[in-house]
């Protein structure tokens, strides 16, 4: 996921620098509704709880022999109930 599709500029570079990615803290992320179909919607901004932090459980990826399919650190349960897993760069302050 990159910066634009979270659209970081709608964060000052002092929010996103005091932000602490902690247990508790809402966040906002994307999310599709890719089912493989060639026609995918585009993703939908949504927003959630941190609910837990996997920090110190994670092996770094290159300990599975493979750079794809990385564990992710955060679990975010989502404002409509889905729980969803994200690296920290894909997640950005609730304003």
């Amino acid at each position: 996921m990159n910066d634009s599709i979270l659209d970081r500029s709608a964060h000052s570079d002092r929010q996103l620098a005091s932000f602490d990615l902690t247990v508790g803290a809402r966040v906002r992320t994307t999310t599709s509704h890719d089912d493989g179909d060639a026609h995918a919607e585009a993703p939908e901004f949504v927003s959630g709880v941190i609910v837990d932090d996997f920090g110190e459980v994670l092996t770094p990826h290159d300990h599975y022999g493979r750079d794809w399919a990385r564990t992710k650190r955060w679990s975010i349960a989502l404002d409509s109930g889905q729980l969803v897993f994200r690296h920290g760069e894909e997640l950005v302050p609730e304003l």
